[in-house]
């Protein structure tokens, strides 16, 4: 084997990273002109409601003075509650937990959640 000595390595010259910097300044321009185009020429649609999805009843529940508002929630929050008893779900959830699953007990409460949540529907 020949010995060749230390691998001798040549910095690039100033011209070519000048160069180098330029064509990458060039590649950003043209993007940016593309996608200025394309936002032109293809504006962004917006999906839903106009006004950012505040649909609905919002509209008129901004449009009520702080204490008209706080009534008015009070009120739903009563009527909510005289719907009748809330299915407490952890009662399901230690069902569903326990072995043997019993089917029966699950089916009951399943049940008056959903008989609540038509009295519920039936308010509103």
């Amino acid at each position: 084997m020949s010995d060749a000595g230390p691998m001798v390595v040549r910095k690039a010259p100033i011209w070519m990273k000048v160069l180098l910097a330029l064509s990458l300044a060039a590649n950003f321009a043209v993007i940016g002109v593309m996608g200025g185009i394309a936002y032109k020429v293809f504006p962004v649609v917006q999906e839903g409601p106009p006004g950012g999805g505040r649909g609905g009843i919002v509209p008129f529940v901004a449009a009520l003075e702080p204490d008209q508002r706080r009534a008015l929630g009070l009120k739903l929050r009563d009527e909510f509650r005289a719907a009748g008893p809330r299915v407490d779900m952890r009662q399901l959830v230690v069902i569903v937990e326990t072995e043997p699953f019993d089917r029966r007990a699950a089916w009951t409460i399943i049940e008056t959640h959903g008989q609540t949540t038509q009295q519920r529907v039936e308010i509103t």
